[in-house]
């Protein structure tokens, strides 16, 4: 009686496509000949790698067993771990225009006027400075908020304000100013620009209303000035400094 009859396969492949898949890898990674064909990088949950053929980024590859074939091509293996969250490499521009870029790498370019304060599972990071900023995908929920230091104005436009004599003017109020402490200004108030209108607003009421309207309309700088002295202190808690106030226009009643 003949026993069951034996039956080989032969698979072929192609090893200028670089990278060895199987379904059944680990397996047939336990045969020397063929592992001594190739690279082979295991990475945990915490790593990545980037792999290059000939000089060139071939593909970036997460966690797992990768297999490559040593032959025709030179290949290169460098893995990272993400946990230390921040990626620079010497030809960083080249890696971010490969395809697989998207999908394990994120980034962030500061401008020369820019703040940028990074943020990691809700806890400040660092805050970034002029440049690019890239760091790993999947090692955390990353946010940023971008602050820019330029000179802003806030216009404090028609406010009705009673004087001490019972006049209601109308008094348009400019405000020069820059953020000076990015970080306080995005964690003191929840919105910087609004919260200094409001107190604007207020100090301006506060300075008008304890002045007859012949004294304000005799001494309109002395008027900015003691807005200005009252608004850059609270500001300051901010993180913003006051560069400049002015009162940009008094409106007089109809019948005034």
């Amino acid at each position: 009686m003949l026993g069951p009859s034996r039956r080989d396969d032969i698979v072929v492949y192609d090893t200028t496509k670089t990278q060895f898949e199987h379904a059944n890898l680990d397996v047939l990674l336990t045969y020397g000949l063929l592992r001594d064909q190739l690279h082979v990088v295991d990475l945990n949950d915490s790593q990545r790698a980037l792999i290059w053929k000939d000089d060139r980024l071939e593909r970036i590859v997460g966690p797992g067993r990768h297999a490559f074939w040593k032959t025709p091509y030179a290949i290169q293996i460098a893995a990272y771990d993400v946990n230390e969250f921040r990626f620079a490499h010497p030809r960083l521009q080249a890696i971010l225009q490969h395809p697989d870029a998207v999908k394990w790498l994120d980034g962030v370019f500061v401008d020369a006027h820019e703040d940028v304060l990074l943020y990691r599972d809700g806890a400040l990071i660092e805050a970034l400075r002029q440049g690019l900023h890239v760091f790993w995908k999947g090692t955390g929920k990353v946010s940023w908020k971008t602050i820019d230091r330029r000179e802003q104005v806030a216009d404090v436009a028609g406010q009705a304000i009673m004087t001490a004599d019972k006049v209601t003017l109308r008094v348009n109020l400019l405000v020069t100013y820059q953020v000076a402490d990015a970080q306080r200004a995005v964690t003191a108030v929840a919105d910087y620009t609004q919260a200094l209108y409001r107190e604007a607003q207020l100090v301006l009421r506060a300075a008008v209303g304890g002045k007859t309207l012949d004294a304000l309309l005799s001494d309109k700088e002395s008027v900015g000035g003691e807005v200005k002295n009252t608004l850059t202190a609270r500001a300051a808690e901010m993180g913003v400094r006051v560069i400049s106030v002015g009162l940009r226009d008094i409106v007089l009643p109809g019948d005034m």
